[in-house]
């Protein structure tokens, strides 16, 4: 049973910060995208004599720019489950990527005991550590037909780029990085579509149904 879950009722959320980064291989060299997003734990007074629990996210999905006018984006999803909902995937990614491997540098106490207490936000501060996701943790990645129009929204294999983009093109890596750096809010520069995009758009795409403006965006 996880300890140290917030004492408060009064709205407070014990947050931490991480910088999502994408690299990406392309013919014309090395590409980098990034992005530092916020997810906390929020103690809320349910009813007489119950608490809830919320798990507050703030950010953005990342963009990478690639040659000739196309674009990657990390979304605020896992890829491997993406109908799970995006709270759930940035409460738990990098307790699950340690779980599933990955290393962090400096590395964390032993007893770091994942997303839902208070220990292992303050932990995560005060070290600051970085780590390369493991592919079972990565997000969901997509990229568009025409970056105009997310109509023409397609998801792309984590280890298949060259389907998506042609010849010369691989996923160098997604590092986390905690940080406390303001959340990041320049997607919509690139994308200026997201604002008005909270409708199901192409289905087919493998994103499931429902809206769609929450995989880009979260308040």
């Amino acid at each position: 049973m996880a300890l140290g879950l917030l004492a408060a009722c009064d709205g407070k959320v014990d947050a931490v910060r991480y910088r999502l980064t994408v690299m990406v291989q392309t013919p014309e060299g090395v590409r980098t995208g990034s992005g530092v997003i916020e997810t906390g734990v929020q103690k809320l007074a349910v009813g007489t004599g119950f608490e809830g629990i919320d798990f507050p996210l703030k950010g953005e999905a990342v963009a990478v720019d690639l040659p000739d006018s196309r674009v990657l984006v990390a979304l605020l999803a896992g890829a491997q489950n993406p109908y799970a909902g995006t709270k759930d995937y940035f409460r738990d990614v990098f307790a699950n990527a340690m779980r599933h491997g990955a290393a962090s540098t400096p590395p964390l106490p032993r007893q770091f005991g994942g997303w839902e207490t208070a220990e292992a936000h303050a932990a995560l501060r005060g070290i600051r550590p970085r780590l390369t996701l493991p592919v079972e943790d990565y997000p969901l990645l997509v990229t568009f037909g025409d970056p105009a129009d997310p109509r023409t929204v397609r998801r792309v294999a984590p280890d298949d780029f060259t389907s998506a983009f042609g010849p010369g093109y691989a996923l160098r890596s997604i590092t986390l990085t905690v940080t406390d750096e303001p959340v990041s809010r320049v997607l919509v520069k690139r994308l200026p579509w997201v604002p008005e995009a909270n409708k199901r758009v192409n289905a087919d795409a493998g994103l499931g149904a429902g809206d769609f403006q929450p995989l880009f965006t979260a308040d």
